[in-house]
């Protein structure tokens, strides 16, 4: 099984606008995640991998692309 894994957003003097995160797994499934608003301009997002493998994170915000987010879970 899998534990719960998480990351932080930190939004600090970007404006506000919208948060978009999606993260699919290697057999090419959108996973489930929950965000939440941490206050402070930071948000707590949760998913819990399904195998093993490599991750694909798209995270937006006000539509633009946040490059960098990786995650790989053995």
């Amino acid at each position: 099984y899998f534990l719960i894994s998480n990351f932080l957003v930190i939004r600090k003097n970007a404006g506000f606008a919208d948060l978009d995160v999606t993260v699919r797994c290697p057999l090419g499934q959108d996973l489930p995640i929950t965000v939440k608003s941490l206050g402070n301009d930071t948000d707590l997002i949760e998913l819990c991998p399904s195998s093993p493998g490599n991750y694909c994170f798209h995270v937006t915000y006000g539509g633009d692309p946040i490059p960098g987010i990786y995650f790989v879970s053995g």
